[in-house]
């Protein structure tokens, strides 16, 4: 701990330092050089280019100072002040803040990265004399401080300085939306024909089952029959729908991210029935209005280190009888949070329908030049765990699905065992 915080110190201040790695490197060599052949062995050629070097080398140390020290008043006299905002993971958000572009020195470049929260990717797109700042945030979250790091350099890498800044902050950073409505594939998936808990009715206006012996043949539903291959028989219409009443708990984690889109689409499609008790890690009581239960999403990301330590006390919370209908939403990722979910599936009166989520490359090219197209090996990293991690968690006896959320589906078995091979 104290080495890591030693060398961050080091490295802010190297940030006010005017030199890079290669520019302490090609000025030592130029000076090597100068010293040894130029004036050692009267080799005008090498003193000629060893001077050439260091004079480079001098312009661009005083431009790129001269720069920051620039950018450092203008950020002291317009500092944009706190952020403020409420916006989806995954959308851009155009900032107040404005940086010169110091067209007069073309040789200087100015950059900009978050350090908090870090998983923000920003652009600096031209706006005159300035360059404008446009964020997309990767992660859920409230945020209530931000930090960036500014940083101004020369075309040719020799020179470079950077520093922190640091504003308030009060965004809300809800999770991104499903790409498109689970609804169907959930279904599907667990073998049921009826409409989904909230009561909505979805094809024909009559209840359906599937056939059995003795079911007269004139209630068979020749079209679904067409569509699916699946003998189902017409039932009348009840005045009155079952609304079980569901209870969901949310498991925080790394790469839990796509679980959270996958809530968000459950609450917001009303799978979870108009009577639901919603729990997730770091919230303290159980939430029952979906605004409440999208607010537990958020405040989960901030306890991703302790996932899985609220069920505990959310099972004491929710009433036994309730317990009985239980959906529980995991990281695609393996983590600390198993042991707790195992304990908490245990103590229940009946398995749960646990489902798992994630995001990546679910097929990676083939042919001859595939390591031309092949992306990123870090892109399928979470992906090639999630074949073990569904082992894991069919031990628990219990169903078990695996979303993946830019496809908008559940994953088969068959694309499961695939991926041990990827």
């Amino acid at each position: 701990m104290l080495r890591t915080r030693a060398r961050r110190r080091l490295a802010r201040l190297w940030g006010y330092v005017p030199l890079s790695g290669a520019g302490v490197l090609a000025g030592l060599t130029a000076w090597v050089a100068l010293e040894y052949w130029g004036r050692g062995q009267s080799d005008f050629v090498v003193r000629a280019a060893a001077i050439a070097v260091l004079a480079v080398l001098a312009v661009s140390v005083i431009g790129v100072a001269l720069a920051a020290l620039l950018l450092f008043v203008h950020l002291e006299r317009r500092g944009e002040g706190r952020l403020e905002g409420r916006l989806e993971v995954g959308r851009g958000l155009d900032t107040a803040l404005r940086v010169p572009r110091f067209r007069f020195w073309p040789l200087v470049r100015v950059g900009l990265r978050w350090v908090t929260p870090a998983a923000v990717s920003v652009t600096l797109r031209p706006a005159g004399r300035y360059a404008a700042e446009r964020v997309v945030f990767g992660e859920r979250g409230r945020p209530e401080r931000v930090e960036r790091l500014f940083t101004v350099g020369d075309v040719f890498g020799l020179a470079a300085m950077a520093f922190p800044r640091r504003w308030s902050a009060s965004l809300v950073i809800e999770p991104a939306r499903a790409t498109v409505d689970l609804t169907t594939a959930i279904r599907n998936a667990a073998g049921d024909g009826h409409a989904h808990p909230a009561g909505e009715v979805e094809g024909d206006l009559v209840e359906m089952r599937r056939y059995g012996p003795g079911d007269p043949v004139r209630l068979i539903v020749w079209t679904a029959y067409a569509r699916t291959r699946r003998l189902l028989v017409r039932m009348p219409e009840r005045a009155v729908a079952p609304q079980p009443s569901t209870v969901a708990y949310f498991v925080a984690g790394p790469g839990d991210e796509p679980s959270a889109s996958v809530a968000r689409t459950f609450l917001e499609a009303g799978l979870l029935g108009p009577d639901f008790t919603f729990g997730a890690d770091g919230c303290p009581t159980p939430a029952t209005t979906p605004d409440d239960a999208l607010a537990a999403i958020i405040g989960a990301a901030h306890h991703r280190d302790r996932g899985g330590e609220g069920l505990g006390p959310f099972l004491a919370a929710v009433p036994r009888e309730r317990l009985g209908r239980c959906i529980l939403f995991v990281p695609g990722e393996p983590g600390p949070w198993q042991a707790h979910l195992a304990a908490f599936v245990e103590a229940l009166p009946a398995p749960p329908t646990v489902i798992a989520s994630a995001d990546g490359v679910l097929e990676r090219p083939g042919g001859r030049w595939r390591w031309l197209r092949e992306p990123p090996a870090d892109v399928g990293a979470d992906l090639r765990a999630l074949p073990g991690l569904y082992d894991a968690l069919r031990r628990l006896n219990a169903p078990v699905k695996v979303v993946h959320r830019s496809a908008g589906r559940v994953l088969a078995e068959a694309e499961l065992e695939a991926l041990r091979h990827v």
